[in-house]
Protein backbone atom coordinates (compact mmCIF):
# COMPACT_ATOMS: atom_id res chain seq x y z
CA UNK A 1 0.00 0.00 0.00
CA UNK A 2 1.36 3.39 -0.95
CA UNK A 3 1.85 5.94 1.75
CA UNK A 4 1.09 9.54 0.97
CA UNK A 5 2.57 12.56 2.66
CA UNK A 6 0.17 15.16 3.95
CA UNK A 7 0.39 18.60 2.38
CA UNK A 8 -1.58 21.50 3.72
CA UNK A 9 -2.74 23.89 1.04
CA UNK A 10 -4.26 27.22 1.90
CA UNK A 11 -6.43 28.63 -0.85
CA UNK A 12 -7.07 32.34 -0.68
CA UNK A 13 -10.51 33.62 -1.56
CA UNK A 14 -9.70 37.17 -2.50
CA UNK A 15 -6.94 39.30 -1.03
CA UNK A 16 -6.23 38.71 2.62
CA UNK A 17 -6.21 42.33 3.70
CA UNK A 18 -8.14 44.52 6.08
CA UNK A 19 -11.45 45.66 4.67
CA UNK A 20 -11.77 49.43 4.01
CA UNK A 21 -13.97 49.74 7.09
CA UNK A 22 -11.21 48.28 9.25
CA UNK A 23 -12.99 44.94 9.71
CA UNK A 24 -11.41 41.53 9.85
CA UNK A 25 -9.60 39.96 6.87
CA UNK A 26 -11.51 37.75 4.47
CA UNK A 27 -11.93 34.12 5.41
CA UNK A 28 -9.41 31.54 4.28
CA UNK A 29 -10.41 28.01 3.35
CA UNK A 30 -7.88 25.31 4.09
CA UNK A 31 -7.95 22.02 2.22
CA UNK A 32 -5.85 19.02 3.20
CA UNK A 33 -4.05 17.41 0.26
CA UNK A 34 -1.79 14.40 0.07
CA UNK A 35 1.19 14.07 -2.23
CA UNK A 36 2.12 10.92 -4.10
CA UNK A 37 5.56 9.33 -4.34
CA UNK A 38 6.58 11.90 -6.96
CA UNK A 39 5.51 14.86 -4.86
CA UNK A 40 2.37 15.59 -6.91
CA UNK A 41 -0.65 16.74 -4.88
CA UNK A 42 -3.57 14.34 -4.52
CA UNK A 43 -6.86 16.04 -3.71
CA UNK A 44 -9.21 13.74 -1.75
CA UNK A 45 -12.21 15.44 -3.40
CA UNK A 46 -10.92 14.45 -6.85
CA UNK A 47 -9.92 10.96 -5.73
CA UNK A 48 -13.30 10.26 -4.17
CA UNK A 49 -16.19 12.40 -5.32
CA UNK A 50 -14.99 13.18 -8.86
CA UNK A 51 -13.94 9.59 -9.57
CA UNK A 52 -17.22 8.27 -8.13
CA UNK A 53 -19.18 10.64 -10.37
CA UNK A 54 -17.19 9.49 -13.41
CA UNK A 55 -17.87 5.85 -12.51
CA UNK A 56 -21.57 6.51 -11.96
CA UNK A 57 -21.82 8.17 -15.38
CA UNK A 58 -19.53 5.83 -17.34
CA UNK A 59 -22.42 4.83 -19.61
CA UNK A 60 -22.48 8.35 -21.04
CA UNK A 61 -18.83 8.11 -22.06
CA UNK A 62 -19.45 4.62 -23.44
CA UNK A 63 -22.36 5.93 -25.52
CA UNK A 64 -20.09 8.59 -27.02
CA UNK A 65 -17.52 5.93 -27.87
CA UNK A 66 -20.16 3.63 -29.39
CA UNK A 67 -21.44 6.47 -31.60
CA UNK A 68 -17.84 7.21 -32.65
CA UNK A 69 -17.19 3.58 -33.60
CA UNK A 70 -20.49 3.39 -35.50
CA UNK A 71 -19.53 6.53 -37.42
CA UNK A 72 -16.51 4.69 -38.80
CA UNK A 73 -18.78 2.32 -40.72
CA UNK A 74 -18.13 -1.28 -41.64
CA UNK A 75 -15.65 -0.73 -44.45
CA UNK A 76 -12.64 -2.17 -42.66
CA UNK A 77 -11.98 1.24 -41.10
CA UNK A 78 -12.26 -0.04 -37.52
CA UNK A 79 -8.61 -0.67 -36.83
CA UNK A 80 -6.99 -0.59 -33.40
CA UNK A 81 -5.09 2.54 -34.45
CA UNK A 82 -8.40 4.37 -34.87
CA UNK A 83 -10.53 2.85 -32.12
CA UNK A 84 -8.19 2.12 -29.20
CA UNK A 85 -6.65 4.80 -27.04
CA UNK A 86 -6.81 7.10 -24.09
CA UNK A 87 -8.41 10.53 -24.25
CA UNK A 88 -7.31 13.01 -21.58
CA UNK A 89 -9.96 15.57 -20.60
CA UNK A 90 -9.90 18.22 -17.90
CA UNK A 91 -12.49 20.58 -16.46
CA UNK A 92 -13.36 22.71 -13.44
CA UNK A 93 -15.98 21.67 -10.91
CA UNK A 94 -17.64 24.81 -9.58
CA UNK A 95 -18.80 25.11 -5.97
CA UNK A 96 -22.30 24.42 -7.29
CA UNK A 97 -21.19 20.96 -8.49
CA UNK A 98 -21.39 21.97 -12.16
CA UNK A 99 -18.58 21.10 -14.57
CA UNK A 100 -17.33 23.95 -16.72
CA UNK A 101 -14.40 24.68 -19.03
CA UNK A 102 -14.42 21.06 -20.25
CA UNK A 103 -11.65 20.54 -22.79
CA UNK A 104 -9.57 17.84 -24.40
CA UNK A 105 -5.93 17.84 -23.34
CA UNK A 106 -4.98 14.97 -25.66
CA UNK A 107 -6.83 12.61 -27.96
CA UNK A 108 -5.44 10.02 -30.36
CA UNK A 109 -8.81 9.66 -32.09
CA UNK A 110 -8.83 12.83 -34.18
CA UNK A 111 -12.61 13.00 -34.07
CA UNK A 112 -14.06 16.34 -32.90
CA UNK A 113 -17.60 14.93 -32.71
CA UNK A 114 -16.46 12.22 -30.27
CA UNK A 115 -14.64 14.77 -28.12
CA UNK A 116 -17.61 17.16 -28.15
CA UNK A 117 -19.92 14.31 -27.10
CA UNK A 118 -17.66 13.60 -24.10
CA UNK A 119 -17.46 17.32 -23.26
CA UNK A 120 -21.26 17.64 -23.25
CA UNK A 121 -21.65 14.49 -21.17
CA UNK A 122 -19.22 15.73 -18.51
CA UNK A 123 -20.81 19.21 -18.50
CA UNK A 124 -24.18 17.56 -17.75
CA UNK A 125 -22.90 15.47 -14.84
CA UNK A 126 -23.71 16.71 -11.35
CA UNK A 127 -20.69 16.52 -9.05
CA UNK A 128 -20.88 16.80 -5.27
CA UNK A 129 -20.26 20.49 -4.51
CA UNK A 130 -16.63 21.09 -3.48
CA UNK A 131 -15.66 23.77 -0.97
CA UNK A 132 -13.66 25.52 -3.73
CA UNK A 133 -13.82 25.56 -7.52
CA UNK A 134 -11.73 22.47 -8.24
CA UNK A 135 -9.63 21.36 -11.20
CA UNK A 136 -10.36 17.80 -12.30
CA UNK A 137 -8.98 15.59 -15.04
CA UNK A 138 -9.46 12.06 -16.22
CA UNK A 139 -7.99 9.76 -18.81
CA UNK A 140 -10.78 7.80 -20.46
CA UNK A 141 -9.49 4.51 -21.91
CA UNK A 142 -11.35 3.01 -24.86
CA UNK A 143 -10.73 -0.22 -26.74
CA UNK A 144 -12.85 -1.87 -29.37
CA UNK A 145 -13.96 -5.26 -28.17
CA UNK A 146 -14.39 -7.93 -30.81
CA UNK A 147 -17.94 -9.18 -30.97
CA UNK A 148 -18.35 -12.69 -29.71
CA UNK A 149 -19.75 -14.90 -32.46
CA UNK A 150 -23.21 -16.28 -31.86
CA UNK A 151 -23.06 -19.86 -30.66
CA UNK A 152 -24.29 -22.27 -33.31
CA UNK A 153 -27.94 -23.14 -33.11
CA UNK A 154 -28.06 -26.89 -32.43
CA UNK A 155 -31.39 -27.13 -34.23
CA UNK A 156 -29.87 -25.72 -37.40
CA UNK A 157 -27.55 -28.74 -37.59
CA UNK A 158 -30.39 -31.26 -37.63
CA UNK A 159 -31.59 -32.53 -41.02
CA UNK A 160 -35.08 -31.50 -42.03
CA UNK A 161 -37.63 -34.06 -40.99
Amino acid sequence: MKSHKLLSLVAFLGACTQSPSGGSPQTLIQRQLFVDDRGRPIDPYVVRQVKNTITANARDAQSCYNAFVESLGNKGEKTKALTDGEIHIDWTVLRSGTATQVRTVFSPFGNPAFEECLHKAIANWKFPPPDLDTYAEHRFRFALQASQPEPPNPNALLPNE
